[in-house]
């Protein structure tokens, strides 16, 4: 093995190429046609490495083998290969051209910090991607997934901020947690029907305040549903076995349509037959092992369940939010909300107009005594946010505060 005019030339006879050899003089290197292994760590840091010519015979990529080779602009990885060890192209900055081997999975940490790499073509024979496979591929803007993807583990396509959609393929039954975590211009996502596992955070962003998603989830749109223009709904197919936070973040405690009439959060179980609120308080306190869904099914005691877990500032807030949206909701724990509101619902109320949420509003209006003083209150909040729809419904409620308040005083003076 030498290197003459920046290419690295091998042996006839080597099959195997060493670990560690490592050189920052080898700018194109062309394996012969008897190399059938890289092993581990080969070429890791040589950071003039242009270009690779891999042979038709090559079986096995080792572990990093790769890795930290900055100017490596393709890789053309031959279809017969058997082999490829984690994070063998990782941080492969300069890397923006790709065709992947015929194997089963994807490995670990693949192309992880491949800022350059724009598009990505998964093969037929692909069923897994490994965790973090595609991690902060900052430039992708196209994935075209097989129709054999079975499972895209933890942190797959996290940070992979140049997604703008995505399409799932009928095969996908495991999206893992916080796998397109970070994806901030993603716009458009669509979901099969078959789906088993959907992780926590699969979508989360802490980047903006409101994310402006189209399309379908589940096979249902995010569409108007009754009277609410553009009011979000998911639907969860039947065949979800657990569902923990896949969407937060996706859909935000702050989003509201143009109308500012959205109820903050509704899921349903197919076909719209149960809608449940989640407010993010929720999220706050739910434990990663607990899941919302469970066996196709919404689990009301699994939420119920979790106030004891709130912080005893939350709970109020909480508990307002649940018996506005009470499906399936026990009379005993009906009280147990309703507890926890006394002495808190005027915070609550402000609140409810704060995130703008017209049923908790309407509830507490309704089940709680406000002075006047109080309910012009709410309504000059209401009508600072520009939010008609609950100035309303406050204004109703203040007329008859006024009304009874009128009366009291009449009686106190007839009494008098």
């Amino acid at each position: 093995m030498k290197i003459k005019n920046n290419k690295l030339v091998f042996k006839k006879k080597k099959s195997k190429i060493n670990e560690y050899c490592y050189n920052e003089d080898i700018v194109n290197l062309e394996l012969s046609d008897r190399v059938k292994v890289i092993s581990r760590m080969t070429f890791t840091s040589c950071r003039n490495l242009k270009t690779v010519k891999f042979n038709e015979n090559l079986q096995k990529i080792g572990y990093e083998a790769f890795y930290n080779c900055t100017s490596l602009e393709e890789a053309f990885i031959p279809v017969k290969l058997e082999s490829l060890g984690e994070a063998a192209f990782m941080d492969c900055r300069n890397l923006k051209k790709v065709i992947l081997p015929s194997i089963k999975i994807l490995p670990k940490n693949l192309f992880k910090g491949c800022f350059n790499l724009e598009e990505i073509v998964i093969p037929h024979s692909v069923e897994i991607i490994e965790e973090g496979c595609f991690h902060s591929c900052t430039n992708l803007k196209k994935i075209t997934f097989s129709e054999n993807v079975k499972q895209i583990k933890e942190y797959a396509f996290k940070r992979c901020q140049s997604l703008e959609s995505v399409i799932f393929p009928d095969s996908l039954q495991i999206l893992g947690d916080k796998a397109f975590e970070d994806c901030k211009n993603l716009k458009y996502i669509k979901f099969n029907s078959e789906l088993k596992y959907l992780g926590k955070s699969v979508f989360y962003n802490k980047y903006y305040d409101e994310y402006k998603i189209k399309g379908t989830a589940f096979c249902s749109s995010f569409t108007s549903k009754a009277d609410l223009e553009n009011c979000i709904t998911i639907t969860i197919p039947k065949t979800i076995d657990y569902l923990t936070l896949g969407f937060e973040g996706v859909l935000p405690f702050a989003y509201r349509n143009k109308n500012k009439t959205c109820p903050n959060h509704v899921l349903s179980i197919e076909k719209e037959q149960i809608k449940v609120f989640m407010s993010s308080a929720f999220y706050s306190y739910q434990d990663d092992s607990d899941y919302i869904i469970k066996n196709g099914e919404f689990d009301f005691s699994k939420y119920d369940n979790q106030l004891e877990k709130a912080e005893e500032t939350e709970k109020p807030f909480v508990a307002a939010f649940r018996l506005a949206y009470p499906e399936n909701l026990s009379k005993s724990k009906e009280k147990e909300y309703f507890d926890f509101i006394k002495g808190y619902e005027k915070d609550v109320a402000i609140f409810s107009v704060e995130v703008n949420d017209r049923n908790v509003l309407s509830y507490l209006l309704e089940n709680f005594s406000f002075d006047t003083e109080f309910c012009a209150t709410l309504y000059s909040l209401c009508a600072k946010k520009g939010y008609s729809n609950l100035q309303e419904i406050v204004s109703v409620k203040k007329k008859k505060t006024a009304l009874s308040e009128t009366e009291d005083l009449l009686n106190e003076l007839l009494l008098v």
